[in-house]
């Protein structure tokens, strides 16, 4: 195979999503490759190599393809193999350098060599980013005087994430294979009697390599036009649900996680969802699931089935994007959930539009009276604020209530 060849196939098994669990490469380059030559010839050089590619493929029962990119140096790809398997071969062949001498003419060469290598990652978005990386570190390597074995991983800082969607697809992909998702909580207000209990919305954030949080606005379109929003989903009610059980046992904490309308859309992820919600009693009235309005509409008599199963398991819900022109009537009556969140844009006319104010008391007093409770996000001024405690909101959010945190400050 040639090096064209090889780069090519490297570029489609990272754009068909291989992991970092499956596969990658390994480069290696004879040190002082100029002297070799140079006292046994070009020809007793490429033995050398040829002598090494043999080696890689009569060690291992791992299918390798083997390519030598110049005289000193080969490419190694091992397509199947798992980190773990990986890194034991490289170790295996680093250390058989050392301890078993070439042969050129029937005369025994001792060598040395730069070795590098580097898993498949979703970071990755071609070969030759990941070829160009592991190259840099060989030359590093080669320049300290050779004879050691490296290793490279991806970087993915923040700037680099947000300037390009490939990246920043790879960037969830792989966060959602390791369950490396970050999350971060952003406190709810509450103005009545719901004060003895800590109210969070739990929002899912993308970590870089130079430690920046990226906020979900920037990759949920990706994430939906990829259809990953249901895996999502799922890891954050997973995590939730972990939390519940482990740090936040035994606290009076509730949480609130956004879900898509996959869940309304195919029944199969409710009864999952039931399930789980069933094996952990400590999530009773406690976790609160949001859906927007619109959704729960477009599905009927599947969020009205939500709701029925909700109750039954403690489950509470909410509905979200709610403004003056959505449709109180099914809030009322048929969607009776267990919060309302307002939509940003009324929360914005509030503070423009003064009889919008006695407006939103006039249509939420009915669902009020039943028990639902209102939430106002995305409360950015005091202006707004003082109209909310006018209203009589039951719970207020925003960046000046106070930002989202990375943990949750909670008493039991």
């Amino acid at each position: 195979m040639t090096p064209e060849k090889l780069i090519a196939r490297v570029s489609a098994l990272l754009q068909s999503g291989a992991a970092s669990e499956a596969g990658g490469l390994i480069i290696v380059r004879l040190d002082r490759a100029a002297q070799l030559r140079d006292r046994f010839g070009l020809s007793g050089l490429l033995k050398l190599t040829a002598q090494l590619m043999r080696r890689f493929k009569d060690g291992t029962d791992t299918d390798l393809v083997v390519v030598r990119l110049d005289p000193a140096t080969l490419i190694v790809l091992a397509a199947q193999a798992g980190v773990d398997q990986l890194d034991r071969l490289s170790r295996r062949e680093f250390a058989d350098l050392s301890e078993t001498p070439f042969k050129i003419d029937c005369q025994s060469v001792a060598v040395t060599a730069s070795m590098v290598t580097c898993a498949f990652s979703y970071r990755f978005t071609d070969a030759d980013e990941m070829l160009v990386a592991m190259l840099r570190r060989i030359e590093e390597i080669a320049a300290a005087g050779g004879n050691e074995l490296g290793q490279v991983k991806p970087r993915m800082l923040a700037s680099r994430a947000l300037n390009s969607s490939q990246h920043m697809l790879g960037l969830l992909m792989e966060s959602l294979q390791k369950d490396a998702v970050k999350v971060v909580f952003q406190p709810l207000m509450a103005t009545g009697k719901d004060a003895a209990w800590s109210n969070y919305q739990m929002l899912p954030r993308l970590c870089t390599s130079d430690g920046k949080l990226i906020a979900a606005a920037e990759f949920l379109p990706l994430a939906r036009e990829a259809s990953l929003i249901p895996v999502l989903d799922r890891w954050m009610l997973v995590h939730a649900i972990r939390l519940f059980q482990g740090a936040l046992k035994g606290q009076h904490v509730r949480l609130f996680i956004n879900q898509s309308d996959a869940l309304l859309a195919e029944p199969e992820r409710l009864d999952w969802l039931i399930r789980q919600l069933e094996k952990a009693p400590q999530t009773s009235r406690r976790l609160v699931i949001e859906l927007r309005l619109d959704d729960a509409m477009s599905h009927l008599d599947r969020a009205r089935a939500l709701l029925e199963s909700a109750r039954e398991v403690g489950l509470e819900v909410c509905l979200t994007m709610v403004d003056e022109h959505s449709r109180w009537d099914l809030l009322e009556d048929g969607l009776g959930s267990d919060y309302i969140r307002m939509s940003p844009d009324f929360v914005a006319r509030l503070t423009h539009e003064r009889a919008l104010e006695k407006r939103f008391a006039e249509i939420t007093a009915r669902v009020r009276k039943a028990g639902t409770r209102i939430i106002v996000p995305m409360v950015e001024d005091s202006e707004t604020a003082a109209s909310m405690w006018r209203s009589g909101v039951d719970f207020m959010q925003g960046n000046m209530i106070q930002a989202p945190e990375e943990a949750i400050q909670a008493s039991g």
